[in-house]
């Protein structure tokens, strides 16, 4: 297992939680980061993302540098990679720009040539509103898209051509409420009017196609750590914490269908757990 430390260093952890080696070199150079932000373990291949100089930079499962794949056409937030090492990169648009007919998806060649652009921003702009939005992005097998905005938990379901076949929202429930009446308190206690916080901070598909995405709040006395909806983007249930984890978590990474690695900033804490996922209406 791979995890991505805040101090930007890449640490191999063992099935037992111990960090074997770490490897990572700060600069602006090649096989060099600024501020390395997302990890991903695609094609038995390790990509992450720097948005400090825009690049993905590729390493083999050893931490051995591959290459950097330097991204020129948009300010790269988030991404994912088919298994023809393909990366699929969003770019949304602010609602103020009125730039609707813009692209939303811009796909690169495993060199990081642009091959085509996807869908429009018209599909994400009545959600974007004017929040700074950091968009999550999860490929199924088939190459349908998953996209997410973190901030107001809203996702689209998209056709491998960008073609939009469904919208749907964490909102509602327990949970949802919980997070509107905190982020009332937070504004009104340190006086800056309307505040956005991250609501999901990440974004996971199982092998069955089911979506998980993190979202914390309290649910009939238990602890909710991720939300889960079925391949369709309708409600399926909820993945519950316990006393040592009971917060929503900073870092959510499926080891496969029954098992999941979880950091938490709140808690500094590290581990494997398994998946305990009971069905709520």
């Amino acid at each position: 297992t791979f995890i991505l430390n805040d101090y930007g260093e890449i640490l191999i952890i063992s099935q037992a939680g111990t960090p074997s080696r770490f490897f990572a070199s700060y600069g602006q150079g090649p096989a060099e980061m600024t501020s390395p932000s997302i990890l991903q373990v695609r094609n038995r291949k390790l990509y992450v993302l720097d948005r400090g100089t825009n690049k993905i930079v590729l390493y083999d499962l050893d931490g051995e540098w591959i290459k950097d794949i330097v991204i020129r056409d948009v300010l790269a937030l988030s991404f994912d990679v088919d298994e023809g090492g393909n990366i699929y990169i969003p770019r949304l648009v602010p609602h103020f720009l009125g730039n609707e007919d813009i692209p939303l998806l811009h796909v690169y060649s495993p060199d990081g040539i642009l091959l085509t652009a996807l869908a429009q921003n018209a599909i994400v702009q009545k959600d974007l509103l004017n929040i700074p939005t950091t968009p999550l992005i999860c490929l199924t097998k088939e190459c349908n898209i998953v996209l997410g905005l973190n901030i107001q938990g809203i996702f689209y379901l998209l056709s491998s051509s960008g073609e939009l076949t469904q919208r749907f929202d964490i909102r509602g429930g327990a949970e949802w409420r919980e997070s509107r009446q905190f982020q009332r308190v937070l504004d009104k206690q340190f006086g800056h009017g309307n505040s956005w916080r991250n609501r999901v901070e990440n974004l996971a598909l199982d092998s069955r196609g089911e979506i998980y995405a993190t979202f914390g709040g309290k649910f009939k006395r238990e602890r909710t750590l991720a939300m889960i909806f079925n391949e369709r983007g309708e409600f399926v249930g909820r993945l519950f914490g316990n006393d040592e984890l009971p917060f929503a978590p900073t870092c959510f990474q499926l080891a496969n269908d029954s098992t999941v690695w979880i950091y938490s900033h709140e808690k500094e804490y590290l581990g494997v757990c398994k998946i305990d996922k009971r069905k709520a209406g």
